[in-house]
């Protein structure tokens, strides 16, 4: 599905189970970029300075982003380009988080603003409406889901960041959930419209 080396099953629990694989390991790949810059550690890594449970982790989360994305778009439908588009920006957005995380206001800000250029941009010629609902309000539930979540694996001394601003995370981790739902939805669409 996202990934086009793998093939993509008919029955539906086998898609759901090729989503999780592909999200473990595109998320996965993400993350080794927060390792490698020491954006984030993990006190016990097992491998690649990366804890065990984090690639099911994020297979979880692809699985439950993707399937709640339904609840609020019917839309079926993109193309390879919009999936290839999306994964660009987020690992776009990861690298600069590594790059420019010394300044957590300016590169929030950042993140907000091209977020918001993102949408004016696929808005261009249409009703903004169509645009931002459903996306947004699911783009904005899964900002605030995936820090909280990440919070409290913090509190639990699961992982750190080198650099937390507010409950044990960086300012800029809810625009990064942005642009990673963004690129989720194109990833949903596809999933619902191919079978």
């Amino acid at each position: 599905m996202i990934l086009p080396f793998l093939p993509t099953p008919r029955a539906r629990p086998g898609r759901v189970a090729l989503l999780a694989l592909e999200g473990a390991i595109i998320c996965t790949l993400a993350d080794q970029l927060h390792v490698r810059f020491g954006v984030l550690s993990y006190p016990s890594p097992a491998f690649a300075g990366e804890a065990w449970w984090v690639p099911p982790e994020f297979a979880i989360a692809v699985v439950a982003m993707t399937l709640s994305y339904r609840l609020l778009d019917r839309a079926g439908g993109t193309t390879g380009v919009a999936i290839v588009t999306g994964l660009a920006w987020f690992y776009g957005i990861y690298l600069a988080s590594c790059l420019l995380g010394a300044w957590p206001v300016a590169l929030t800000a950042a993140f907000v603003v091209t977020f918001a250029g993102r949408l004016a941009f696929e808005a261009r010629g249409r009703s903004i409406g169509k645009v931002l609902l459903p996306g947004l309000p699911h783009a904005l539930a899964v900002a605030a889901a995936g820090p909280a979540v990440e919070a409290t694996l913090v509190s639990l001394g699961l992982f750190a960041y080198a650099a937390p601003d507010l409950l044990g995370v960086p300012m800029w981790l809810p625009a990064l959930y942005l642009h990673g739902a963004w690129a989720g939805r194109a990833i949903a669409r596809m999933f619902f419209s191919s079978g």
